[in-house]
């Protein structure tokens, strides 16, 4: 299936900027003229009078991802024919450094960053960060140390302000557990290990739902593997609730098992995901809210009867229902790249937001 393991970040920048200190989870102000150095954790925040990014309100909402070819991260109206943010660009004018992967909180408020960036060496810390890419505060758990992720992380926030983010952990490689970490009163707590109760060894790729109270994700024996390969489960941020949504073998009658992969709550209250029935090819499905059997998205077909949208894959989904998924056959994409397209719930209305560039698979989210 061709996915990338976030292991290799993928930019080239280096060196640290100095920083800024300032009060602890306080990631809004006044933006400062100069800087100073502050500990791993502090408080970081760009330059000058005003914040001047790219950033923009919009109702087609927006995706950010990571880009393979262009080695940085990424923001994009979920528009065709928008231009793409560069938020790696922007991130260095608070620090120097490589990112990796990019997620986002369904109302577009926060970004989670895995970087070396702010002090984080030639780590893969955890970092969080403001909407307008203007301040950036690395997650220190309760035990005072940067969080290191082993995947694709997630970030939600919550009506009380609070923020939530749940990242995989390989626990020395036979075992792959989702942890959760909170933000309340401007500090964050201790992680708390989200997946103990599954039976299953590998947990990973996090869809936070927009209340920030449950988490979709990959659940199985591996990951990407065969009949006996991933399932949708469910577990709440708190650890509680854990239970296996679908299995390989829930498809459509007759069409065998196959993997279930990046499951994610629409506004409709389907779920959304990739699935490889029938027979192997990777298209978007859905469980509607009142039926337990998948339904294609992507269903269209040419003239011979072939589907039209086949490697269609790793589905996040827009506050209006619309899907964003990574394509590899569209006409002229010769290399195969994870291109991103987007397509309205039911699947009509397909279109190229991202052409030309191959996107990390397992690296993309939606947001307003």
């Amino acid at each position: 299936m061709g996915r990338a393991r976030l292991g290799t970040l993928i930019a080239a920048a280096a060196g640290v900027a100095s920083c800024r200190l300032g009060a602890a989870g306080d990631l809004i102000g006044p933006l400062p003229k100069s800087s100073t150095t502050g500990a791993l954790g502090s408080l970081i925040q760009v330059t000058g009078k005003a914040c001047d990014t790219a950033y923009a309100a919009s109702t087609w909402g927006h995706v950010v991802y990571a880009s393979e070819s262009l080695g940085h991260i990424y923001r994009v109206e979920a528009r065709p024919g928008a231009n793409a943010e560069d938020l790696s660009d922007e991130l260095d004018r608070l620090s120097k450094g490589i990112d990796g992967a990019v997620n986002v909180t369904a109302d577009g408020e926060w970004l989670v960053v895995t970087t070396t960036r702010f002090g984080c060496s030639d780590q893969q810390c955890l970092a969080v960060v403001s909407q307008n890419a203007c301040a950036a505060q690395v997650i220190i758990d309760g035990t005072g140390n940067p969080i290191e992720a082993d995947g694709f992380p997630a970030i939600a926030d919550f009506a009380n302000g609070d923020l939530v983010v749940v990242y995989p952990v390989d626990n020395g490689g036979s075992r792959n557990d989702l942890h959760s970490v909170r933000k309340h009163d401007g500090a964050w707590g201790v992680p708390i290990a989200m997946t103990q109760a599954s039976t299953l060894p590998y947990n990973a790729v996090p869809t936070i739902s927009t209340d920030g109270t449950k988490v979709l994700f990959d659940c199985g024996t591996n990951s990407y593997s065969g009949g006996d390969g991933t399932s949708i489960c469910e577990v709440g941020t708190d650890g509680t609730g854990f239970r296996v949504v679908h299995g390989p073998a829930d498809g459509p009658p007759g069409d065998g098992s196959w993997p279930l992969h990046k499951a994610n709550y629409a506004p409709s209250g389907a779920i959304v995901f990739e699935g490889e029935w029938p027979r192997g090819g990777e298209r978007i499905w859905q469980y509607p809210a009142s039926s337990e059997t998948p339904v294609l998205v992507n269903d269209q077909t040419d003239a011979d009867g072939n589907p039209i949208f086949n490697d269609d894959n790793t589905p996040c989904v827009l506050a209006d229902g619309r899907i964003v998924s990574l394509w590899l056959q569209r006409d002229g994409n010769v290399q195969g790249y994870h291109e991103i397209k987007v397509m309205n719930a039911d699947g009509t209305g397909p279109a190229m937001l991202v052409i030309n560039e191959n996107t990390l698979d397992v690296g993309h989210g939606c947001s307003k």
